[in-house]
C-alpha cells in the first residue's frame, strides 16, 4: 500500500470505494511485452502484484534544460540541467513494487522501458481518473498541491533523476513539504 492513497483513504472512507471502482484495473501481461517505453506519456502509475519486471534506461544527457511540470496545480516549473554523460539504469521490480508514481505528479515522458521478465499481474490506476474523483474531495486539494510541488522538486534531484520513472520515496516527499503542511499530511 502506498501511504499516499493510504492517506487519502483515512480522510473519506467513500474514497476508498471510488479509487478502486473508478481508477484501477488489473493488467496482465507476458514475458518481454512493453508496460512502457521511451516517449509515450505517462498516463497511470502501477502496483505490482505478481510476477517480475525489468525497468532499464539508457540515459543519454545533453547540455540543456529538461522539464517537469506538476498536474495538480504547482505553478513553478523546475529545470534538471545535467552534464553530459551516458549511464545506464537497471532495475527489477518485484510484488507490491510501486512504478511511474511521477505520472500522478507531474506531466511526463517516459525516458526508460518497463518490460515483464515473466508473466505479470499489475493494479494499474488511470491518472486521469485519479485526478476526477480527487476533485470531488476538495478537503485533499491543498496536501495534493503540497505534495505534487515537492514530489516536483525533488525530480531534480541528482538522487533520483536516475530512477525518477519508478518511485521517489514517499517519506523523502513530506520532507521536501512546507513543515505546516507536512503536519496537516
Amino acid at each position: 500500500r502506498h501511504s499516499v492513497f493510504y492517506t487519502w483513504c483515512i480522510v473519506d472512507d467513500a474514497m476508498v470505494e471510488d479509487i478502486t471502482s473508478r481508477t484501477a484495473d488489473l493488467e496482465a501481461y507476458s514475458k518481454h511485452d512493453d508496460i512502457f517505453v521511451p516517449v509515450m506519456e505517462a498516463k497511470k502509475t502501477y502496483c505490482v502484484r505478481n510476477g517480475s519486471l525489468s525497468y532499464c534506461r539508457d540515459v543519454l544527457i545533453a547540455p540543456g534544460p529538461s522539464e517537469s511540470t506538476a498536474v495538480l496545480g504547482c505553478q513553478s516549473v523546475r529545470r534538471i540541467s545535467l552534464a553530459k554523460r551516458q549511464d545506464r539504469v537497471e532495475v527489477t521490480l518485484g510484488p507490491n513494487s510501486w512504478v511511474s508514481m511521477v505520472a500522478l505528479w507531474c506531466d511526463w515522458t517516459y525516458l526508460g522501458t518497463l518490460q515483464a521478465l515473466d508473466t505479470v499481474e499489475l493494479v494499474s490506476f488511470n491518472v486521469a481518473s485519479i485526478v476526477e474523483v480527487l476533485s470531488r474531495y476538495p478537503q485533499l486539494l491543498k496536501m495534493n498541491r503540497s505534495y505534487a510541488c515537492a514530489y516536483s522538486l525533488l525530480s531534480g534531484d541528482p538522487d533520483h533523476v536516475r530512477t525518477l520513472e519508478l518511485e521517489i520515496n514517499p517519506g523523502r516527499v513530506c520532507m521536501a513539504m512546507a513543515h505546516e503542511e507536512r503536519l496537516a499530511f
